[in-house]
């Protein structure tokens, strides 16, 4: 084993008991690299059997929209809830907690046993807890149909 293996610990296979895990480490990770930014990944989230598929998107952008569209025509509450997304801005340190929402746009259902999509045309933003996902793929689910 080379010196750098022993320094990642790559000698033994990476076990995890399902039980004890909250939340997948990597779509954390996903989740805070774009919070904060304008970075924006396609991604397809398994819930409980139901694909959603969409644009994952920060924090920031989804209070952005969530404003101007529950604000509409009324300054002060626009900014009332534009003001929930500058949290997301904030740089993090190392002793921060990991994200515990995700923030999806262009968001899209798909129930096991058929291709419909709810919403049929165009998707929504959705927000989520990160711990009810079961798994994810890079990237956004298409069908023939959209």
């Amino acid at each position: 084993m080379s010196a750098e293996d022993e320094k990642l610990n790559l000698s033994e296979p990476v076990l995890h008991n399902l039980e004890e895990i909250q939340a997948d480490w990597l779509l954390e990770e996903l989740v805070d690299i774009t919070n904060g930014t304008e970075n924006e990944i396609g991604l397809t989230l398994n819930i409980g059997g139901i694909l959603l598929t969409g644009t994952l998107i920060s924090g920031h952008k989804y209070f952005e929209w969530f404003a101007n569209t529950i604000g509409s025509g009324s300054e002060e509450t626009t900014k009332y809830f534009k003001s929930f997304g500058e949290v997301y801005l904030k740089k993090k340190d190392n002793k921060s907690k990991p994200p515990a929402l995700i923030h999806i746009k262009d968001a899209k259902f798909y129930q096991p046993g058929g291709n419909i999509s709810i919403p049929a045309v165009d998707g929504s933003y959705w927000r989520g807890r990160i711990t009810v996902v079961d798994g994810f793929i890079l990237g956004k689910l298409h069908t023939g149909k959209n």
